[in-house]
């Protein structure tokens, strides 16, 4: 199962916890994703609706290496 989180004190380790259990993780950092720090929408909704946006742009862009 792939699974986006938002970077923060839990991510380490939290990813490291998926990634044992054979998850594909990915850690957005909102700070350096332009989709989240450029919205000025602010809500977890919004936020994590853009992670999965992220996500999605990472999978097309591994895929076509």
């Amino acid at each position: 199962m792939r699974i986006a989180i938002e970077a923060g004190t839990h991510s380490p380790w939290v990813s490291r916890l998926l990634e044992e259990c054979a998850h594909e993780v990915l850690v957005a950092n909102s700070r350096k994703t332009r989709l989240i720090y450029a919205n000025k929408r602010k809500t977890d909704e919004v936020d994590a609706f853009r992670i999965w946006l992220a996500w999605q742009e990472w999978i097309r862009s591994s895929c076509i290496r």
